[in-house]
């Protein structure tokens, strides 16, 4: 616990507030600097933590009149386990309703709603090299914002009136008639979009929204090929935004595709293994030869072709396919495509039928 903060500045309440003035402050403030609504932001997160630890003296009249008195509340503070995110949903818990359902009531005195903006869902498309070298990749993509015209609240004047359609409760009731009777449905207002309020004078850039989209982009590392094909990534707090600025963000979920390139395939019977063609003539299939072998990373490897490699054939280069989570690395396996010349003059041809002879081919 921080000594000596200024807890009514903190909450941008009188000294003289009452409880009733100190929740509805620490609300308004709480859901402002969440960290869902500010993803990345340390300045936002810190804020947040005063408010909520500003709320806890204030709010409990033993704690505030030490404060009053000392300036202090020194180690006898009561809620110093619980951390700011903890305290938050505890309050709102309390409060009978979650800052991450569809909607809720504040008070008698206002019907406002906050709600969580939609989650974006995004496919990032990697190539084998990517995922070989283990490489960052840059993902651009549009998300819904706040309007910085209306700062978000979807009007001209930032006037807002309670939802008449779903009076200021951010649902409504469906109620559909069956043979045998009648079913009822709770779905969320799709006139307030569940926050519960009316926009006046809509704003022309995000028509009365409170949205707008931007560009943004999201620099992640490309995981091992297991979890490239097998795992859905989230981040919090980094899918749109909440209508009318008045929740959090939703999450920003992704996937990977898998996209091969021209000369690498993964290998069908083990993930692991990566599978690559070299083009070697027929002489020298014939004569044994060495080559080199270009790899994902661009390093080159020398392979030995010995005499009378068929095409087709396979060579293991050990450990130098993909990596597994578990530690366990697979192979890179190199495949022969034989090459025939495109023509033979006559010499090639008495060379040939003189080999023809002297060999027994199988």
């Amino acid at each position: 616990m921080a000594q000596n903060k200024d807890y009514y500045k903190i909450l941008g309440v009188d000294k003289n507030a009452d409880d009733k003035e100190i929740k509805k402050s620490y609300r308004k403030l709480a859901l402002r600097f969440h960290p869902d609504k500010n993803p990345g932001n340390k300045e936002a997160e810190e804020k947040f933590k005063d408010i909520s630890e500003a709320y806890r003296v204030l709010s409990d009249k033993d704690l505030r009149q030490r404060y009053d008195m000392f300036g202090t509340v020194d180690g006898n503070f009561s809620g110093s386990n619980m951390n700011a995110e903890d305290f938050f949903k505890e309050f709102f818990r309390d409060s009978g309703f979650s800052p991450f359902s569809h909607g809720f009531d504040f008070d008698e005195q206002s019907q406002q709603q906050v709600v969580s903006g939609t989650d974006k869902v995004l496919h990032i498309n990697v190539t084998l090299s990517e995922i070989y070298n283990n490489a960052e990749k840059n993902i651009k993509y549009s998300v819904n914002r706040p309007c910085k015209k209306c700062g978000g609240s979807g009007s001209k004047s930032g006037g807002t009136a309670t939802c008449q359609h779903c009076h200021g409760t951010g649902q409504m009731h469906i109620r559909q008639t069956h043979q045998y009777g009648y079913m009822e449905q709770i779905v969320t207002c799709p006139h307030c979009h569940g926050t519960g309020v009316s926009v006046q004078n809509p704003c022309a850039d995000c028509n009365g929204s409170g949205l707008h989209l931007e560009e943004e982009t999201l620099t992640v590392k490309v995981p091992t090929i297991d979890k490239v094909l097998h795992q859905v990534y989230q981040k919090s707090g980094y899918g749109n935004s909440a209508p009318n600025n008045l929740g959090i963000n939703g999450n920003l979920k992704f996937t990977y595709k898998l996209n091969e390139e021209d000369n690498f395939k993964v290998d069908r019977e083990n993930g692991l293994n990566i599978i690559t063609n070299i083009n070697v003539n027929v002489i020298n299939c014939l004569l044994g030869c060495e080559t080199r072998v270009k790899h994902l990373d661009g390093k080159e490897y020398v392979l030995t072709i010995p005499q009378c490699t068929k095409d087709g054939k396979i060579f293991r280069i050990k450990n130098k396919g993909f990596r597994h989570s578990n530690g366990y690395v697979g192979d890179l396996l190199v495949k022969v495509n034989m090459i025939m010349p495109n023509g033979l003059t006559e010499n090639d041809k008495k060379a040939l039928n003189k080999l023809q002879k002297s060999k027994t081919f199988k």
